[in-house]
């Protein structure tokens, strides 16, 4: 027995001097993960990384934390699941409570920022790192990249603008020790001008959505966001006479020039010709219906109106839960989303009227027909199509 505690005592002993004599010991590569240098010479991971960052894009412009839409701040949903109503709509939001799950209303897009100057700081020098008769071919390559990079910058930079207005820039990554107690906030005009600077450059750079893999920027998506930040610039809201002060808006504007350009951004992206609304099929009504209806359902982004989307795995990745966040309690599902009838409202008589022209509500709240054309006291009949590619009513046939 003492024989054999000290044989392994002696191999412990040799083996720990066998490590000890060893100074490379500790300085091996990792196998769980990359290094920097590691990273920024080899295309496929640079790739790998600005995938990481696309995994953190909103799912369209009003998607929120728990799946309710920002309709509900404007009185058009209610959120129905657990009697539950945001901080906004119960009259208790404050600087004390912004609220939980505020979608796009929060600053995590900055470590997507951060993140971003990183790459396009790191990404420069990657051809370099490949042989001569190779870095041609990875320079277009890191382009495109590039432009991808740029795109999501202004992309996360608008998301924040269009909630703050004016914010901190950031051009470059931070670095660690830096000062930034005088980190102050920008104006919205230079907010906008450093989103539409980005958007110019990632124009430049992109391919057409035909030519680049589906899902990826592409450069229609990138003239229609700077379409949408401009209109928005120039719109009363950013632009009107009762903007405040510059870090919401522009203090007496040139408004002619500011519609002039954001109808030219508009008008580029028409001239392009690659994008187009969709034919549902019309006159057709019921046709129309359907093919509306079974746009939002589409599995690919192939349709020449999508321009930019984001698709996911079936058999992998976050499982996306749509139809059970917004279907109607009581079935299995969540009613994230329910509209009010006020929006049911907007949507016009088949005949392109609008609602009331026909239909009254009493004092009882009931909906009267009071139409010399539409005779019928149900008002969900002889709607235009949109609606019922859109709304379930009482007697409406659920697809599923």
């Amino acid at each position: 027995m003492k024989n054999n505690i000290y044989t392994r005592l002696c191999a412990g002993l040799v083996g720990l001097w066998i490590i000890g004599c060893n100074p490379d010991f500790l300085d091996r590569t990792p196998m769980n993960s990359y290094s920097d240098p590691i990273v920024w010479s080899d295309i496929n991971l640079a790739k790998y990384y600005l995938n990481d960052i696309y995994g953190n894009v909103e799912y369209g412009w009003t998607k929120r934390g728990p799946g309710y839409q920002t309709g509900v701040f404007a009185g058009e949903t209610t959120l129905l699941k657990g009697a539950q109503l945001p901080e906004y709509c119960n009259g208790t939001i404050g600087p004390g409570s912004l609220g939980d799950n505020r979608g796009h209303l929060t600053w995590s897009h900055f470590s997507d920022i951060q993140k971003l100057n990183i790459f396009l700081e790191k990404i420069e020098e990657l051809p370099n790192t490949y042989a001569a008769s190779d870095r041609e071919r990875i320079r277009g390559e890191v382009n495109v990249l590039k432009g991808e990079a740029l795109f999501l910058r202004a992309l996360f930079y608008t998301d924040i603008a269009r909630s703050y207005g004016g914010v901190p820039l950031f051009g470059s990554s931070l670095k660690l020790g830096e000062d930034f107690t005088e980190v102050t906030r920008n104006t919205f005009e230079e907010t906008i001008n450093f989103i539409d600077n980005d958007l110019k450059n990632a124009i430049g750079l992109l391919p057409l959505k035909s030519k680049i893999e589906m899902g990826r920027a592409n450069k229609e998506a990138a003239m229609a966001l700077r379409s949408r930040i401009l209109l928005f610039a120039a719109s009363d809201l950013t632009a009107g006479s009762g903007v405040e002060n510059n870090l919401v808006g522009y203090i007496n504007p040139n408004r002619k020039a500011l519609w002039e350009k954001a109808t030219a951004a508009s008008q580029e992206l028409i001239d392009l010709g690659t994008v187009k609304l969709a034919n549902f099929g019309a006159p057709d009504k019921d046709a129309v219906a359907k093919n509306y209806f079974s746009f939002f359902k589409a599995r690919t982004l192939s349709n020449e109106e999508v321009i930019w989307g984001k698709l996911h795995r079936e058999d992998m990745g976050n499982l996306i839960k749509t139809n059970q966040w917004n279907g109607p309690n009581g079935i299995d599902n969540w009613g994230n989303n329910s509209p009010y009838g006020n929006v049911a409202d907007t949507y016009q008589m088949e005949d392109g009227s609008d609602f009331f022209e026909h239909f009254k509500v009493n004092e009882k709240g009931e909906y009267v027909n009071i139409s010399s054309k539409y005779k019928d006291a149900n008002p969900y009949k002889n709607r235009e199509p949109r609606f019922y590619g859109t709304m379930l009513y009482d007697s409406a046939t659920q697809v599923r």
